[in-house]
C-alpha cells in the first residue's frame, strides 16, 4: 500500500476556488481502480491549510492517478490561485492494522 500525506496552505482569495476544484479532483479520485482513500481537509486550528491524505494499492495506482485527466486539470487549475506552501511525502506501508 502506498501513502501519500502532506498539507496545502491557500491564501485568503483563493480558498472558495480552491475548494471546488479540490471537491471535484477528490470525487473524480475516489471512483478510480487502486484508490482506497483520497480526502482534503481543512485543518481547524488554523484555516487556509488543507491536510492531504490518499491510500492507493500500489506505486502503478498511484502513478495512473497523476496521469488521470481530472488531477491534471486541478494542478492547472492551482495555477490561478495562491497556493502559499505544499508538503507532500509518500510512504511505503507494508500493512495497516485497525486500531479503532
Amino acid at each position: 500500500m502506498i501513502v501519500v500525506s502532506g498539507s496545502m496552505r491557500i491564501g485568503q482569495d483563493s480558498l472558495e476556488a480552491f475548494r471546488d476544484v479540490s471537491r471535484v479532483l477528490v470525487e473524480e479520485t475516489l471512483r478510480e481502480p487502486g484508490c482506497a482513500a483520497y480526502s482534503f481537509a481543512e485543518d481547524v486550528c488554523e484555516p487556509g491549510r488543507f491536510l492531504i491524505f490518499e491510500e492507493f494499492a500500489d506505486d502503478a495506482a498511484l502513478e495512473e492517478h497523476v496521469r488521470a485527466e481530472h488531477y491534471r486539470t486541478w494542478g492547472r487549475a492551482l495555477r490561478d490561485l495562491e497556493v502559499l506552501e505544499v508538503a507532500v511525502a509518500k510512504y511505503d506501508a507494508s500493512g495497516r492494522t485497525v486500531l479503532r
